[in-house]
């Protein structure tokens, strides 16, 4: 987040999404503003993956057992009370 911070200072990305303490500081200086506060919606729990290209070739069955270990953790957290 410390890079992402950087690259918006220096110019090299419109937009970013980081945590606090990276965001208040963006704020204060006035080299950023916030666009979404995702705090505001409560309490959320979400999952992202991100990877490379090369990777997600050299690695699909992998990634793909685990992109639908995530799909069933979901459904179960949508029907558990």
């Amino acid at each position: 987040m410390a890079e992402n911070e950087a690259a918006l200072r220096a110019g090299a990305f419109d937009a970013i999404q980081v945590f606090q303490p990276f965001a208040e500081r963006l704020v204060r200086s006035g080299a950023g503003h916030i666009w979404y506060a995702a705090a505001d919606r409560g309490l959320t729990a979400y999952t992202t993956l991100v990877t490379r290209r090369e990777t997600l070739a050299a690695r699909r069955d992998e990634l793909l057992r685990m992109t639908r270990a995530v799909h069933r953790t979901l459904q179960w957290f949508a029907k558990a009370p």
